[in-house]
């Protein structure tokens, strides 16, 4: 599938290309990407690099065999991009390595500034086909997933007793009819259970310090969800807490708020406008968590001008509860049969019409807010997905393993779906999660 369209057109915002600098990419320094970009960070290949790129921006070109036009293109806009100043290291056999951070938000600045095409040509392009291709399947769909994750154990001993945890869909007003079987060797002897959002599963750390968990699953997804007509007082009260994991309600959050919604009072105007503001003034892109304060994360936003799915959401959320709307974080996967990948997105709550969903990918799919048709594509709605936490009451948890303070995740292409790693930044594998779907 294929959608054509120019990445020559008038870009809204190609003013503020004067606020811009590059970088040396030698510096240690906080640049307009958002983040701090060093060295410390670039430590994935180059061949990684350019996985990712292709899942993101060739995912119907390969399926179709166009392996070897992809991979050439690839490197070519990554050469352009090093051009323009996009940083990188060299290990002592001169080979390169990257901050897959740095290199996505850098593609998409070039791109939205009108210095490099690869955003919108392939980028986004491809986006849109997935999203094209998800909508034209029924309203209400059957799904079969696989759902595995791979740990690195080697920081337990071997007989060790381990916890390890996997998301799992919630029956709930985005699927119906779920089933799943657990998938967990006989040889482990592990003790598996089921709770809201998460399969748990306890066993000794086998002595390969490798082990693979998983469910296969199917279930009926669906977009149409019923109407609900109020909250209960308790849910009133949790869902406009000004304080909540990422989600802060601070001076500066609740002044914002209040010069966006002005004098509205019609819930859909207020949301409408927090949007707006988000879409025309902030990037939606890659993020570091280790430089986010966890207390100031909206804050950080904010100044930073950059957020990914899940700042973007708390950010959301915030601005609502600053006007006393009942909002909350959602997390899970989407189901393009291609990217099945993970996902957060906000929900607010409307009296007469229960949750309504917002989901920032709206930003990318619409060049940056540019194009009228895709910018509210996700406001209010969303395709049909799979829900695994929804904050703050249901939610995966902790588990054995922990997250360094840095670390990469790396999103590749696999038939039939996606492979999900989450590498330390010395390649030390935290965890692999595998979605397939059909």
């Amino acid at each position: 599938m294929t959608i054509s369209f120019t990445s020559q057109q008038p870009h809204r915002n190609v003013q503020f290309m004067e606020q811009f600098t590059f970088v040396d990419r030698r510096a240690s320094t906080i640049d307009r990407l958002g983040i701090l970009v060093s060295d410390r960070y670039r430590t994935l290949p180059e061949a990684r690099v350019i996985d990712i790129l292709l899942l993101a921006g060739w995912a119907f070109e390969l399926e179709r065999g166009g392996c070897d036009e992809a991979i050439t293109e690839t490197r070519s806009a990554l050469e352009r991009w090093v051009d323009l100043g996009l940083g990188f290291r060299r290990d002592g056999h001169g080979r390169r390595y990257f901050d897959p951070v740095e290199v996505v938000n850098f593609l998409i600045w070039t791109g939205r500034l009108g210095l490099d095409g690869f955003w919108a040509d392939h980028y986004v392009n491809t986006g849109r086909a997935l999203v094209v291709e998800h909508a034209q399947t029924d309203l209400t769909k059957q799904f079969h997933l696989t759902l595995r994750r791979r740990f690195d154990l080697r920081q337990f001993e071997p007989g060790d007793g381990v916890r390890l945890r996997l998301p799992v869909p919630l029956d709930c007003a985005y699927v119906t009819d779920l089933a799943m079987t657990p998938v967990v060797a006989p040889s482990f002897s592990a003790t598996v259970s089921f709770d809201a959002g998460r399969m748990e599963v306890r066993l000794k750390t086998p002595a390969t310090q490798i082990v693979e968990i998983g469910v296969n699953l199917h279930c009926t997804a669906t977009k149409t969800r019923p109407n609900l007509t109020q909250l209960t007082p308790a849910e009133k009260e949790i869902y406009r807490r000004p304080a909540e994991g990422l989600i802060r309600v601070s001076p500066r959050i609740k002044d914002l708020a209040d010069a966006l919604a002005g004098t509205m009072d019609k819930p859909w105007d207020i949301l409408r406008s927090f949007w707006a503001y988000m879409m025309d003034h902030l990037w939606c892109g890659a993020i570091h968590y280790d430089q986010v304060p966890a207390d100031d994360a909206c804050d950080w936003v904010l100044n930073r001008k950059w957020y990914d799915c899940q700042l973007g959401s708390a950010l959301f959320v915030s601005l609502c509860r600053a006007r006393g709307i009942a909002a909350r974080m959602v997390s899970g996967n989407v189901l393009y049969r291609l990217a099945p990948t993970n996902h957060f997105w906000a929900e607010a709550w409307i009296d007469g019409c229960g949750w309504a969903p917002f989901d920032f990918a709206s930003w990318g799919l619409s060049l940056g807010g540019v194009d009228a048709e895709w910018r509210e594509h996700f406001f209010g709605k969303t395709d049909v997905r799979l829900v695994t936490q929804i904050l703050p009451l249901i939610f995966t948890g902790p588990m054995s393993t922990r997250f360094p303070p840095a670390w990469h995740m790396v999103q590749t292409g696999v038939p039939g779906g996606v492979s999900i790693q989450f590498l330390a930044l010395d390649g030390r594998l935290i965890y692999e999660d595998s979605v397939l779907v059909r």
